[in-house]
């Protein structure tokens, strides 16, 4: 990564899918000096990447409907020290990026309400733990 340091920030989006929504993305990112965002309530179907607005990328992590998805919107120079991305599920996806000292893994998580079902919580929760069990240190 780069020697101007890294800002991480989260941000529950509610949707990507309105025409100016990453376009709005990406001016946040620029304005606020953002490299990597994790991204909850995507809602963008499948997996995948593109390019916002300004050519910073973006990778999501969906289902075949447009609910839940969570997504990673990087900088332009964060993309180039991506290693390794995986879309786990449409509530988690973990990215892995090379820096000077060493490696760093990023997991997006958009976990589930107390409203949810005791069968479903179980599921997310051990997806999570097989998850973070994959990842060597440090983890943010």
């Amino acid at each position: 990564m780069d020697q101007r340091g890294l800002r991480t920030a989260t941000w529950n989006v509610l949707t990507l899918n309105a025409p100016a929504s990453k376009n709005l993305l990406s001016d946040e990112l620029r304005k606020n000096k953002v490299s990597i965002v994790g991204l909850t309530e995507a809602r963008l179907t499948g997996s995948g990447e593109e390019r916002l607005g300004n050519s910073d990328p973006l990778l999501w992590s969906g289902r075949s409907t447009r609910r839940n998805g969570v997504g990673l919107a990087l900088n332009s120079l964060k993309r180039k020290a991506l290693l390794l991305d995986k879309a786990v599920s449409d509530r988690l996806m973990k990215a892995r990026f090379g820096h000077k000292h060493d490696k760093m893994t990023v997991i997006v998580c958009y976990a589930l309400t107390n409203d949810s079902d005791d069968v479903t919580k179980e599921d997310f929760y051990s997806a999570l733990s097989r998850c973070l069990a994959t990842v060597p240190p440090p983890l943010i």
